[in-house]
């Protein structure tokens, strides 16, 4: 995927702390739409919403998203990725179209 690149995010109220969940609502409306997600590829022990999930230290980009190993069907990932001053999500999303195809 090397030709695949992202417009530059613009920065705005970036929260100092990067562990803020998605909010409940979204996250059940796009699980509706798009799940069930099984695997939450940047949470945390405390703010994940999927039964299994990567965190920081965890490095999503350190590891194969899927299979489930529970069920043996392939994962699906939910990701609201931090945005951190010096990166953007462009890594992460990259992973994501690579676990993908």
């Amino acid at each position: 995927m090397e030709d695949f690149a992202l417009a530059p995010v613009p920065r705005r109220g970036l929260a100092p702390d990067q562990s803020l969940q998605t909010p409940p609502g979204l996250y059940a409306a796009m699980d509706a739409a798009f799940g069930p997600f099984d695997l939450d590829v940047c949470a945390s022990e405390a703010n994940h919403l999927a039964p299994r999930w990567f965190t920081e230290e965890d490095s999503c980009l350190a590891h194969e998203w899927g299979p489930n190993p529970e069920t043996g069907k392939p994962a699906i990932a939910w990701m609201n990725p931090p945005f951190h001053e010096d990166t953007g999500p462009g890594d992460k999303v990259a992973k994501a179209l690579d676990e993908a195809l």
